[in-house]
């Protein structure tokens, strides 16, 4: 099986209190080109999980290998209060002009450090503290728990 024709979703492998882990989807076009959540530097947020990120466009940080990034959850319907706790889709870097901690990083400086990232990769977020999580990354999540799998069979 290869992992890049599986039609994942950005599910949710783990949920505890203060960890969530993001598959990341296979959202590229006829399985051609880069996947969407690396073309726009998005990390896509289940609805499930929603809650555990801050409210709609409020900003918050990342830390990750390449420092500090800015974050917000964005793309939501129209007229959606800022701080919704259950609006947006992605968690992405504000632009430049709506940006409020100048000199943080942004996720294009994260993926461009992360080239390796493919569909079936794990974003894994760690709740710090308020507006504060860790961001790191597990590759070749799905291969790993296919082995396990055959092995505990």
């Amino acid at each position: 099986m290869v992992i890049k024709d599986l039609n994942l979703s950005p599910r949710v492998t783990n949920m505890r209190s203060h960890i969530v882990d993001i598959i990341l989807p296979n959202s590229r076009v006829d399985n051609i080109g880069d996947p969407s959540w690396r073309k726009y530097k998005l990390i896509p947020v289940h609805r499930d999980v929603r809650g555990f990120f801050p409210g709609y466009e409020e900003h918050f940080v990342l830390q990750t290998n390449v420092g500090d990034v800015e974050a917000w959850v964005t793309s939501a319907r129209r007229g959606v209060e800022v701080g919704d706790p259950d609006a947006g889709q992605y968690i992405c870097t504000p632009r430049k002009t709506q940006r409020v901690w100048h000199g943080l990083h942004s996720l294009s400086d994260w993926y461009n450090q992360h080239s390796e990232l493919e569909p079936g990769d794990v974003v894994c977020t760690v709740y710090e503290s308020p507006m504060r999580y860790r961001l790191s990354v597990e590759l070749n999540y799905i291969f790993n728990l296919m082995k396990y799998k055959q092995l505990t069979l």
